[in-house]
């Protein structure tokens, strides 16, 4: 049986729920009962339980929509500055991609010499011969 932990107060919780909302409303966000659990010490599933009141305030306000602040009534600036970050992340993937298809394309043609190599150095002959290289083909493959 696992010991069970002091809870805070009402009072506590109550404190640290108003708390939240006014830093979530400061940076534009929704509460969570998760960081009101956190705040307060408890696991999100012990705050419901022993804190139901306050896990519903906060699950109310969560499914509100959030309102633009007074410098931006319509929210334009923050949509063009996700876009913009938008636009700058989808130009870094972009760059990611081409230098990992770069190296894939690299590491194809050095694991094809290197093959070539051991098969030389262990004189493998090749039986397939549709997919003979050139210079199997010119006569220095070793075929008859």
């Amino acid at each position: 049986m696992t010991r069970v932990s002091q809870l805070p107060t009402v009072e506590q919780v109550q404190h640290a729920k108003n708390m939240i909302i006014a830093e979530a409303a400061e940076v534009g966000e929704r509460p969570s009962v998760l960081a009101l659990a956190r705040r307060v010490g408890l696991s999100n599933t012990t705050l419901r339980r022993h804190f139901p009141d306050a896990a519903d305030d906060l699950s109310a306000l969560r499914r509100t929509p959030v309102t633009p602040s007074a410098a931006e009534p319509d929210g334009s600036a923050n949509v063009q500055e996700q876009i913009a970050r938008l636009r700058q992340d989808k130009a870094d993937l972009a760059t990611r991609l081409e230098l990992a298809i770069a190296s894939i394309q690299h590491l194809s043609l050095d694991n094809d010499r290197l093959r070539r190599t051991l098969e030389a150095a262990n004189k493998v002959t090749n039986i397939n011969t549709k997919t003979r290289h050139a210079s199997d083909r010119n006569g220095s493959g070793g075929h008859v």
